[in-house]
């Protein structure tokens, strides 16, 4: 858990110093973004809630991540949704030859201009559904 807790922090100190964060918001939600992703006709990232996992229950997932042969990890806020911020976790669709022994590099990112112009709404950029 120290890891992902690590990486939340510094996406969130990265956030901070671009610009105030909305309301204090205590809870996070993540989720994998799909590959290949889907769109709505608005444009937003199609994730049904059942995806969405809390910090505790992707910890390990993570951790497996890190230490996976991957060039990357990109971890983007995607804003706010029923009192949590919401954190995609995007990888890359392909593989390097070995792990980095050092783990994978982490990379941050908030939301997008129509979210923050929304309040910090992630709706504005996420559709998520009840369907899984």
């Amino acid at each position: 858990m120290k890891a992902l807790s690590d990486h939340l922090q510094r996406l969130f100190t990265l956030l901070e110093g671009l610009e105030p964060l909305p309301v204090p918001v205590h809870e996070v939600l993540l989720f994998e973004v799909p590959r290949p992703a889907t769109l709505d006709s608005g444009g937003r990232l199609l994730i049904s809630k059942d995806m969405l996992r809390s910090p505790t229950d992707y910890a390990s997932r993570f951790d497996d991540l890190l230490h996976a042969p991957l060039s990357w990890i990109h971890m983007v806020c995607y804003g706010v949704w029923k009192g949590a911020y919401i954190v995609g976790i995007e990888l890359p669709n392909y593989t390097i030859e070995r792990a980095n022994p050092q783990g994978t590099d982490v990379n941050y990112a908030g939301p997008e201009k129509r979210v923050k112009d929304h309040g910090w709404n992630a709706s504005e950029g996420l559709a998520i559904s009840d369907q899984g």
